[in-house]
């Protein structure tokens, strides 16, 4: 879809700050308009006001901001035609509007009682746009207006979108796609023949990792793989006396959310029982994230069991005999203000070795959205795709965000594409 033209109309020299503010703005906003503005006049063969008069003519958007002054009389046939050029313009759009052409308004008023000494001509086109049916927000002080005339265009443009895509029948699982596509490979190329695979995963909260297991659920679930995730957070003592223990607090969460028969207790829990629950529940892949925060990476031990838990319970594959795959993830996850800083939580973990290569979560940046719209069916026009992402995930062209960053415009995304 082609830019929406807007056009900016404005008593000049009341709204000049405000007008150099706007146009700074909508700079985030380039792939899905064009602005025209007095300021971008040069001298020409023609008068001013047929310019002005022509530009809205060719204009999507008619954008008018009103304050305290009616604005400058504009020369028409080389004299005063007793009306602004402000007004002039307003007048235009509402012609177009009235033969059937396809322009939109916005009206930007001051909010509260007007001043005692408003100029008459100002009074009188302000009653008359209260009894027209343009759209009007209100502004009390200047600054508001730069980020009211964004959100009133990127409403304007989501109608506009809403006309054209082809809704579709789509789920909120959805988002859970939309995930670090380089590391989704890696993960996939990784799974071996073992029954018990261990996989570290490591970013940061706002990574959401628990997303990244969800997806390889729903993508394992499309190829008729049943699959399912438990997520544990065990107790990690924080005495080195007690810290043998740990291994005990993660059989007991294993135990707490299998709820099996054969388990009677959390010392019960064994790689042979959990495939036997699983052949009981008719599933291929059994996932479990235990997730270990940056806090716990204090205790200097923590990192010496990580590793020997992985040797012990990789060392009882040779003995197990079954199609069925155990995937351990040690999500290693940075959590903010827990006196740790980041630097410090990274070079703790920077040596933990299970079977695979550590797999980094890394930020989403604009292909990724990309490949989501694609891949999950949602929209395949470049141009669109371009469009949704100014629309709903501007910050993207400045910089990558974190998943829990996006995650809110994703579902908007797929709520605006559902039937």
């Amino acid at each position: 879809m082609s830019k929406l033209n807007v056009y900016l109309s404005s008593p000049y020299m009341e709204f000049r700050d405000t007008r150099e503010q706007f146009l700074t703005a909508i700079k985030s906003r380039t792939y899905l308009y064009e602005i025209t503005a007095m300021e971008d006049y040069r001298a020409a063969d023609r008068d001013v006001l047929q310019k002005c008069l022509e530009d809205v003519d060719n204009c999507n958007i008619y954008v008018l901001i009103l304050g305290d002054q009616y604005g400058s009389i504009a020369q028409k046939d080389g004299q005063p035609s007793g009306r602004s050029f402000t007004y002039w313009e307003y007048e235009q759009a509402n012609k177009r509007k009235a033969n059937g052409h396809s322009i939109e308004r916005l009206i930007l008023l001051k909010a509260g009682t007007p001043p005692p000494d408003e100029p008459p001509l100002l009074t009188a086109w302000k009653q008359e746009i209260a009894r027209s049916q343009i759209q009007t927000v209100y502004y009390n002080e200047q600054t508001e207006i730069p980020q009211k005339i964004l959100e009133s265009l990127d409403y304007f443009t989501l109608k506009r979108i809403e006309t054209v895509i082809e809704k579709k029948d789509l789920l909120r699982d959805k988002i859970y796609l939309c995930d670090r596509t380089e590391v989704n490979q890696e993960f996939l190329s990784s799974i071996d023949e073992d029954p018990i695979q261990f996989f570290v995963l490591n970013g940061h909260e706002n990574d959401l990792p628990h997303y990244f297991i969800r997806r390889q659920e729903i993508e394992f679930e499309d190829r008729e793989l049943a699959w399912k995730d438990i997520r544990i957070v065990p107790n990690i003592p924080d005495t080195v006396q007690d810290f043998d223990k740990a291994e005990i607090y993660i059989k007991s969460e294993i135990f707490n959310q299998l709820k099996y028969k054969k388990f009677r207790l959390p010392k019960d829990v064994t790689p042979q029982g959990v495939i036997d629950y699983m052949t009981e529940q008719k599933l291929d892949y059994l996932s479990i994230s235990w997730f270990i925060e940056s806090a716990l990476w204090k205790n200097d031990r923590l990192k010496e069991f990580v590793i020997s838990f992985y040797k012990k319970y990789n060392s009882i594959n040779a003995s197990l005999q079954t199609d069925k795959r155990i995937l351990f993830f040690g999500i290693l996850q940075y959590v903010e203000g827990n006196m740790v800083t980041e630097e410090e939580f990274y070079k703790r973990i920077s040596n933990i070795r299970w079977e695979h290569t550590p797999m980094k979560l890394n930020k989403i940046g604009i292909q990724d959205i990309k490949f989501w719209l694609e891949d999950a069916g949602i929209e395949m026009l470049e141009s669109r795709k371009e469009e949704l992402i100014s629309l709903y995930l501007k910050e993207l062209h400045t910089r990558p965000l974190f998943f829990k960053e996006v995650e809110g415009c994703l579902a908007r995304i797929i709520d605006l594409y559902n039937r």
